[in-house]
């Protein structure tokens, strides 16, 4: 099964020392963004996976997180044979509830191009996605800037939504729902919906409610999973067709 990581707009990254074949103009299309891309993984030319990225307003401290994609990505390509380099990029719309913005313990993450989509690296056993956007004419992977806007009144958690079946196929069921965290005593409602799965992270004291119906009907189980730093504080399952689960956090 491919491994999938989603960067998403942490787009992490990290230079290494491989001679490339860059022209230092940025791709005017996203289809030449792709091809220059796609030609980078093939190469294992980290340079110029780098160089395709959009570095305005990154901070330092952005550049210079593990590019943990990137080590996984090239451990796996010294291990492939000749004739299994099967390395290709394709395009992919944005998905329907991508967030453009997070707000993680008082610091607003923003991309600084204008999002278009989703570039999907693969090898075999290995996938990547990265948002890729256009500013000013030319096309970029994003790059991710960063704004302190509050100070956290106590140290946030980790907060994790994730709705899924017991067997995901073509039959999967539908369903779409609502959840509220509270995030620097503010609450904040958020969408979830897919078919099969769907998983959203934030940032904040806890997740107050959420509430998930199937739309679709159907009798494979579908399961609510709510996880504060880790830890499942609600792991309840559910077969009924048209059924709905809903979490209230307990005073």
């Amino acid at each position: 099964m491919k491994k999938l990581l989603g960067v998403l707009l942490l787009g992490f990254v990290v230079a290494f020392n491989c001679s490339g074949a860059s022209t230092n103009l940025p791709p005017t299309s996203a289809e030449q963004l792709r091809s220059e891309f796609e030609a980078a993984l093939k190469a294992g030319d980290t340079n110029t996976i780098f160089s395709l990225y959009n570095w305005d307003g990154v901070s330092d401290g952005m550049r210079k997180l593990p590019a943990f994609w990137t080590s996984n990505f090239l451990k796996i390509l010294s291990q492939l044979s000749t004739n299994k380099m099967r390395v290709f990029a394709v395009l992919r719309p944005l998905p329907d509830d991508f967030e453009t913005e997070a707000i993680r313990n008082g610091v607003r993450y923003r991309s600084n191009v204008a999002l278009v989509g989703m570039i999907s690296g693969y090898l075999p056993g290995w996938g990547v996605q990265i948002p890729y956007g256009e500013t000013n004419g030319a096309f970029y992977l994003a790059g991710t800037t960063t704004e302190k806007i509050y100070e956290p009144k106590t140290k946030e958690k980790s907060l994790d939504v994730y709705v899924s079946c017991e067997v995901i196929t073509d039959n999967s069921p539908a369903f779409t729902g609502v959840y509220t965290y509270v995030q620097n005593g503010m609450e904040i409602k958020k969408v979830i919906r897919g078919k099969g799965m769907a998983r959203k992270m934030a940032s904040g004291d806890y997740v107050k409610s959420c509430f998930v119906q199937n739309t679709s009907g159907g009798t494979n189980l579908l399961k609510l999973e709510i996880c504060e730093d880790g830890k499942r504080i609600f792991n309840p399952e559910i077969i009924e067709t048209n059924g709905s689960i809903s979490y209230e956090k307990k005073n």
